[in-house]
């Protein structure tokens, strides 16, 4: 084996180790992190597994809504998945490996990346180390995120093959390129991708900056073959991003498409608080040095965002080698685009908090709109501290053998600003940290996002007095502070260790180097520093995955822990289940037995609505959980929960089940209307039938598609019915009915103009709006009829065609030179 395979080899050992330290509960595939999130798409894809082909309509929850198109369970879209599929299969590997291969490919890519900067192999083998233990990367796995963490992985890897790509101009190389953007792309994260995106457009404006200035001379050649990888990984991943695209404009993550959208919220509208809501603070900026300043996620934060599950830690020693990186490693393009890139990316990340800044790219960066949760630029601004901080370990060994006192400078000013000056002055620290303080910062958030859930309207001063004393009586009945600053304490002392150990070791280094002591290596100094920072990031790591168990935090931390939750909060608050643990309630048994008979109803219950627990079944639930909504449901919601006759009548609902309320007389699937109302407009009239307890067949609403529609009222008689309604897959539903004349007919599934196409007697007719929900179909004459509706999305299949294309002229781009040297020695 050569050299540079055992390094390789060596490499993937290094990053593969801690992993299986940190998630050897769950390598074996008996437990699982089942927090929310996970447990949702669980049932998600087993409903997918269940159905007698794919569902590209997916009906089991919010009445329908488009699978691949709103990115539901898309993982087959992305190759690589196929492949552990197969091994899964074959060698009956559990699924988390699948996790765990990719986060090596994370740490490996790092290495590649530093390796090539010239970093040197410690300090490249340390910034391999590091980034796939950050607390970021470990909450969004833990908390049900895979897709982000995968989609993460090819960071690295896309900014290598960009430098690659620049440094050597080939047709390889942008094979190369577009295939890793397209892979990140199809593993359907698209929000971690567009960042990766905008990460490599910093570099491309930098390049080109430092081309034009100081070389007076732009590379054509370079930068077509840039954006010619750019454009080729875009078309790749079409057959997931075209139907996305074409979705977006009838999702909540369309700009403006809430229902609230001209509602004013102090200096944001309803959208822009939206998709400001969880936005990281310049106060929070203390948790990279103590982590749980705001708490340490779940119910003891109180910061500014509405929630979270882990602070933004990344280890205290990895930053400060970043600030040392920052300092003393020499100012080429490359440092200057991984710290313009940092600072960027954590200015945007403060999102509603720093909004003038924000409003700019929220404004006029196309699809940067489209994104909720700022925080989650943190990931770029993560991976750039680490870049710095392999930058800063490799001057600390370049000044120690050089003999510049700048490290021994640094380290003792962070032992004396980190070390001495925290536990001298610990206690006034801590008091910072005061229930008062808690009290108001919750006050003011939660009223906040209670007027933001109101569409903009302001609380009376008599309900703001109520809600400040529910507040108070919750911080002060648990005594918040008191847990915060029992961990501030934990945190310091902690800190103030391993900073001591640190940077005392180096400084004892610099000093004995000359002498060359056995322990004057670098390879032990390094070895040294991992193990402390794998310590330091595994202490975080384990109160993220295990926020029950108490056994991770100090002694004087346990008996506030206890105080501060509830048993209930801590079972809760369990993430590691057995997989197999997962067994339907009695109501669900009754419920899906009456489905399996034939019965065809929907459900209301809000209990199950987060994990789409009911989709496992086949049972649909109108309620349901999809960070992609439909804007026309997500604006029916306010008349969905206050639960009135019409729409439960509109919506096929048989059971109540917050109530365990049974309803006999609703009507079924399609059904006739007798008065039909064109009208686009008029909201507030709408929403009073809606609210009402009128019934859907008397009078409905044609919302939209009613151009050329002119007949109001219908006559109707026992020769006008519904004979037979199948569902004959989720992607096709087939009607019979019978009219004595013209008649109109309402369709209890929710409306989606693009991909649904009916047939009345196989001639294609128009689909309207009902009601801004539900579909409807004009019949024209009297008879018999038999009606057909189809989904089948053009986009998936241009989009296929399309990324089929592109792949292949990424193999042959990159296999271009093989094959004409094949071809050269044959013919």
């Amino acid at each position: 084996m050569s050299i540079k395979n055992k390094n390789v080899l060596f490499v993937f050992l290094i990053v593969l180790i801690p992993l299986v330290i940190t998630y050897g509960d769950v390598i074996s595939g008996e437990y699982n992190f089942l927090s929310n999130d996970k447990v949702s798409a669980m049932n998600v894809k087993k409903a997918i597994e269940n159905s007698s082909e794919y569902p590209y309509w997916f009906p089991w929850m919010m009445g329908g809504v488009p699978s691949v198109h709103s990115a539901q369970n898309i993982s087959d879209y992305y190759y690589p998945n196929y492949a552990m599929k197969a091994f899964k299969e074959l060698f009956g590997i559990p699924w988390f490996f699948n996790y765990i291969l990719h986060l090596m490919f994370l740490g490996v890519g790092v290495y590649f990346l530093c390796n090539h900067l010239r970093l040197g192999k410690e300090a490249s083998i340390f910034g391999a180390f590091i980034f796939p233990l950050f607390p970021h990367v470990t909450a969004m796995l833990v908390y049900g995120h895979g897709s982000q963490v995968m989609t993460i992985s090819y960071i690295p890897w896309i900014v290598f093959s960009y430098i690659a790509l620049k440094e050597d101009v080939s047709l390889k190389k942008l094979g190369i390129f577009s295939l890793l953007l397209a892979l990140q792309l199809l593993r359907g994260h698209v929000q971690i991708a567009y960042y990766t995106w905008l990460m490599v457009s910093i570099f491309l404006i930098i390049d080109f900056i430092y081309q034009f200035i100081l070389y007076k001379k732009i590379q054509i050649k370079w930068l077509t073959y840039v954006l010619s990888g750019l454009v080729l990984g875009m078309l790749g991943s079409l057959s997931l991003y075209f139907p996305i695209l074409s979705y977006t404009p009838y999702s909540t993550r369309s700009k403006g498409a809430s229902s609230g959208a001209d509602y004013v919220l102090g200096d944001m509208n309803f959208q822009q608080y939206w998709a400001t809501e969880y936005s990281f603070s310049f106060g929070e900026l203390i948790t990279f040095l103590i982590p749980s300043y705001y708490g340490f996620g779940n119910g003891s934060y109180w910061g500014t965002m509405i929630g979270t599950n882990f602070p933004n830690y990344m280890g205290i020693i990895v930053f400060l080698l970043a600030i040392y990186g920052v300092l003393r490693y020499k100012w080429n393009i490359y440092k200057v685009f991984v710290f313009t890139s940092a600072i960027l990316f954590l200015l945007l990340s403060f999102g509603k908090n720093f909004f003038s800044f924000f409003s700019f790219f929220y404004e006029f960066l196309p699809f940067f709109s489209k994104f909720r949760n700022p925080m989650y630029l943190l990931i770029i601004f993560q991976f750039c501290v680490v870049i710095l901080s392999s930058m800063g370990i490799k001057m600390i060994f370049l000044d120690i053998k050089n003999r510049f006192n700048y490290c021994l400078w640094f380290c003792l000013s962070c032992i004396v600003l980190l070390v001495v000056i925290p536990v001298i002055f610990k206690h006034n620290l801590i008091s910072t940290v005061s229930n008062d303080k808690i009290i108001d910062f919750t006050y003011e958030k939660e009223v906040d996002f209670i007027e933001f859930s109101r569409l903009g309207r302001e609380l009376k001063s008599d309900e703001k007095l109520y809600y400040r004393e529910n507040v108070e009586e919750r911080i002060d009945g648990t005594n918040h502070a008191a847990f915060v600053q029992s961990m501030i304490d934990s945190d310091i002392f902690v800190m103030a260790l391993i900073v001591f150990l640190v940077f005392s070791l180096i400084i004892v280094q610099y000093f004995v180097y000359p002498y060359n002591f056995w322990f004057n290596n670098k390879v032990l100094l390094g070895t040294i520093f991992l193990v402390i920072v794998f310590f330091d990031l595994y202490l975080v790591n384990r109160k993220v995955m295990y926020p029950n168990n108490s056994n991770y935090l100090r002694s004087e931390c346990k008996d506030e822990f206890y105080k501060f939750y509830t048993d209930g909060d801590l079972e809760r608050m369990n993430l590691l289940k057995r997989v197999d643990s997962y067994e339907p309630s009695g109501v669900i048994k009754e419920i899906k037995y009456l489905k399996d008979s034939g019965e065809l109803f929907r459900v209301y219950d809000p209990s199950k609505m987060m994990s789409n627990e009911w989709s496992r079944y086949g049972v649909e639930n109108i309620l349901g959980y999809h960070p992609a909504k439909l804007s026309s449901y997500e604006r029916m919601l306010p008349v969905i929960y206050s639960k009135s006759n019409f729409i439960f009548k509109m919506l096929n609902v048989g059971f109540d089940l917050e109530e365990g309320k049974r309803f006999d007389m609703n009507f079924e699937r399609a059904f006739f209307i007798d008065e039909v109302v064109v009208d686009e407009h008029d909201q507030v009239l709408r929403n009073q039938l809606y609210y009402s307890d009128r019934s859907p067949q008397s009078l409905s609403y044609i919302t939209e598609g009613s151009i050329g529609y002119k007949r109001n009222s219908y006559d109707q008689n026992e020769e006008d019915f519904v004979s037979k309604f199948n569902v004959i897959s989720p992607n096709e539903i087939l009607i019979e009915v019978s009219t004595s004349g013209p008649q109109f007919l309402a369709i209890s599934e929710v409306y989606y103009p693009n991909g649904w196409f009916a047939t009345i007697n196989g001639i294609q007719t128009d689909i309207f709006e009902v009601n801004d929900l539900i579909r409807g179909i004009s019949i024209d004459k009297a008879g018999n009829h038999t009606i057909k509706l189809l989904f089948a999305p053009y986009d998936l299949k241009i989009g296929a065609i399309i990324s089929l294309g592109s792949f292949m002229v990424m193999l042959i781009c990159i296999f271009y030179t093989p094959i004409r040297r094949m071809v050269k020695v044959y013919v």
